[in-house]
């Protein structure tokens, strides 16, 4: 079965499940519940792909730091 666009599966050993992430650069991971291609799993991509950018090491860094600045560099 072909994935949509950005989606990923892994399959946990322990217990034999499958789960579905959405994994875009630049975007937070997000777990994506149901079956592919099921109607609350397209709902959850939809919201998933309209969710904001995080900006790069957003958590990390100390607004008006040379990091800060690089960060924007990279980011634009």
């Amino acid at each position: 079965m072909k994935l949509p666009k950005y989606v990923q599966a892994w399959v946990d050993r322990r217990d034999d499940r499958a789960y579905y992430y959405l994994r875009r650069r630049g975007f937070p991971r997000v777990r994506l519940p149901g079956l592919p291609w099921s109607p609350t799993f397209m709902a959850a991509h939809e919201a998933a792909m309209n969710a904001p950018r995080n900006a790069i090491g957003a958590r990390r860094i100390k607004p008006g730091s040379v990091a800060a600045v690089v960060a924007e560099y990279f980011d634009s």
